[in-house]
């Protein structure tokens, strides 16, 4: 069954480059995309100090589209959700304006399997009127114990809800938080971002026992494009990295049939992408390799240089099943974690399986990233440049600027 433009209603032929939404059942031709994209764009690139700036200039500019009041709906819809996922990140622990009653509720209401609870009292250490411990089993079913511990904690009007997990190294704390506030959306507006009751001694870098976390970013970024973006800002949150060091891989100088950028233009595209971010670092260490780079030589090389920090390989699905296959990836999967990025083509429960296997075998911590990427790619970007179409919906906008300047995939 053909799609049908969400805008204007047209039938979308198979060989058009639409558009879907990534949180809504919205679909765009070819003719509509573009304006669709330019939108949505800042949604994707926004960070906590623009947020809120973000936020009005699209309101104002939606508010002004000639857009039916359905399709205004619609993108209302997907920026809402694309603005929750850049802000939600699978928090340990999350404070409230709202009563103890009110969030005890909603811990219940999120439905994860038989509770025992512990209750305490005027707890004296952090200073609660109410404290409250429950204990979820068997979240899962499978063979494996599994608990989610959740905390709530009342702290004069604000209320604390604080999740820890055993059992399993799958992200169970961000499956809690997604039925949390789907089972109770209003507690949503009233989350306190700037206050947060943990406890004498919670920090994060205490529940990682001290350690200090880096995650690895590799590709030939032919161009660099907006989900490479997206995916290094989402690594950064979601796996609480400290530092995200961004490689671009060294290239053959004679590709076959496809237009390549030279390296110092792929450096300085990658650099100009990631500008701004303090916690981002771009390293040319497999380009200046005069060598095939395989993975594993390129994470013990920075293993050497961090020797006291958790190194992450950040990838997408498809890369990640297949890991063990790779040249000692049994030695990645023993010595190193992984942060891994869903990708169409597998379903959740093919990912966790591969997850679970890893886990059992090597004993592989693995992070799942959940936030939804930005459905672009470098060949895409390449094509249009090529038929010499704009990609401002694509790539940032100073590397589109910089790719027109240097005469780039002409």
């Amino acid at each position: 069954m053909p799609k049908i433009c969400s805008n204007c209603g047209k039938k979308i032929k198979f060989t058009e480059n639409s558009y879907s939404l990534v949180y809504s059942d919205g679909c765009f031709c070819e003719e509509c995309s573009p304006k669709i994209r330019k939108l949505l764009h800042d949604a994707y690139m926004m960070n906590e100090k623009n947020g809120m700036q973000v936020k009005e200039k699209f309101q104002n500019q939606l508010d002004s589209s000639s857009y039916s009041n359905e399709t205004k709906e619609l993108l209302e819809r997907e920026f809402r959700n694309i603005y929750a996922e850049n802000f939600r990140s699978s928090k340990k622990y999350r404070t409230f304006k709202a009563s103890f009653e009110t969030c005890r509720k909603a811990v219940i209401d999120a439905g994860y399997g038989k509770i025992r609870s512990m209750e305490e009292s005027g707890t004296v250490n952090t200073g609660a009127a109410r404290t409250e411990t429950l204990l979820f089993e068997n979240l899962l079913i499978t063979t494996m114990n599994l608990i989610l511990c959740v905390t709530i904690s009342e702290c004069q009007d604000k209320t604390s809800v604080i999740v820890m997990e055993s059992g399993t190294t799958y992200s169970m704390t961000e499956k809690f938080w997604a039925a949390f506030f789907k089972k109770t959306p209003h507690l949503a507006d009233l989350e306190i971002t700037d206050f947060a009751f943990t406890g004498e001694d919670d920090t994060s870098q205490d529940l990682r026992q001290g350690k200090k976390r880096i995650g690895i970013l590799g590709g030939t970024f032919d161009p660099v494009h907006l989900a490479h973006v997206a995916l290094g800002k989402a690594a950064i949150k979601e796996a609480e990295l400290d530092k995200l060091i961004v490689m671009p891989a060294r290239m053959q100088p004679f590709k076959q049939g496809v237009k390549v950028a030279d390296d110092i233009h792929r450096k300085n595209m990658v650099k100009i992408a990631f500008d701004g971010n303090d916690k981002v670092e771009v390293s040319d260490y497999e380009m200046n390799r005069g060598s095939l780079s395989y993975t594993i030589k390129t994470l013990e090389h920075i293993k050497e240089i961090y020797p006291d920090h958790e190194i992450f390989f950040i990838s997408g699905t498809d890369s990640f099943m297949e890991i063990d296959t790779w040249y000692r990836g049994k030695d990645i999967l023993g010595s190193f974690s992984l942060a891994v990025c869903a990708r169409p083509g597998y379903s959740e429960d093919q990912l966790w399986d591969k997850i679970k296997e890893y886990e059992e075998k090597y004993g592989t911590e693995v992070v799942m990233i959940k936030e939804k990427m930005p459905s672009v790619s470098s060949t895409l970007v390449r094509k249009l440049l090529s038929e010499g179409k704009p990609v401002t919906d694509l790539v940032p906008e100073q590397v589109e600027r910089y790719i027109m300047s240097n005469g780039l995939y002409k």
